[in-house]
């Protein structure tokens, strides 16, 4: 034995520190990797992946959440004292988003019931046709997205869970994807999509949602069994995009835009989030844009 553990053996409980545990499962993904680096300061922390083993700052696992016995392996070998559930794969929603959900609240009531487990969900839920939305709005999502992540939460919720849903997370050390996309676009003169100044959402920056995520893991049963954390300001995509230009230092008149309506797609319209219970039961403060846009571009 090592004369560390002796020490640590020697010493009586109230005297050893201890250190929780934490699950972040979808590390691989933007949100999941800067979780993982948020809660790696205070808390030991495991990620899982099952395509891409990006580089995190946890302990990296391998799982298919669509396998309940592998879930289930990988709870009685981390037992956490929080899970967060971030992982889903756009081609199979059903798969990952519903039945994987399932999967993950099962493995943790039946391994780990008195854990904390946290989903990460969507402002997608909800129609955009009547916000902004609290938490006691009745969700009718209209895209398939919405209705997976809607299924979830149910099961979630069900199960004694705790749901925060979010909007647009965006961050620049490293672009998250969307951000990325738009910069390829801005330097190339070639946009994959236009923006449209009809679709309302409430950008927040990854960094102090992931803030957030933790003190709400912390916070126990106390916490709210919903919570909107999204950014104070409700802004369309295309003026969003038009900041983020500026921001890197491009041409926003090079930002395309549309609307949903001359499009016609069939996507919520406003989906603006009532954050106010947030912003009273959490102290992280969620930054308005301007006061990260303003930001010089490094």
């Amino acid at each position: 034995m090592k004369e560390g553990n002796r020490m640590a053996d020697s010493l009586p409980p109230s005297a050893i520190s201890y250190q929780p545990s934490a699950i972040v499962i979808g590390a691989s993904g933007y949100i999941g990797r800067n979780l993982c680096r948020v809660l790696s300061t205070h808390w030991r922390v495991v990620g899982t992946f099952f395509r891409h083993s990006e580089v995190f700052e946890a302990e990296g696992i391998g799982m298919d959440i669509r396998d309940l016995a592998v879930v289930e392996k990988v709870f009685e070998r981390c037992r956490p004292d929080v899970a967060y559930a971030l992982a889903y794969d756009r081609k199979d929603l059903q798969g990952t988003v519903v039945e994987g959900t399932g999967n993950l609240v099962e493995a943790w009531k039946r391994v780990r019931p008195e854990a904390r487990f946290v989903y990460v969900s969507t402002d997608a839920v909800f129609d955009g046709e009547s916000g902004p939305y609290g938490e006691g709005d009745t969700p009718r999502p209209v895209w398939e997205y919405g209705r997976a992540k809607r299924a979830a939460e149910l099961k979630v919720l069900d199960a004694g869970g705790m749901v925060v849903r979010s909007s647009l997370v965006y961050g620049f050390n490293p672009l998250d994807p969307r951000t990325e996309e738009l910069k390829q676009g801005l330097e190339s003169g070639q946009f994959e999509y236009s923006y449209f100044d009809d679709e309302v959402r409430c950008p927040i920056h990854v960094e102090d949602l992931c803030r957030a995520l933790m003190e709400l893991g912390e916070m126990g049963q106390d916490a709210p069994r919903i919570l909107h954390v999204a950014g104070p300001e409700p802004v369309t995509r295309y003026a969003f995009a038009v900041r983020l230009a500026k921001r890197m230092g491009y041409d926003p008149e090079s930002v395309p835009k549309a609307s949903l309506k001359s499009a016609g797609i069939v996507r919520p319209r406003d989906l603006t989030l009532d954050t106010s219970l947030s912003q009273s039961v959490l102290r992280v403060r969620i930054r308005p844009l301007a006061e990260v846009l303003d930001e010089p571009a490094h």
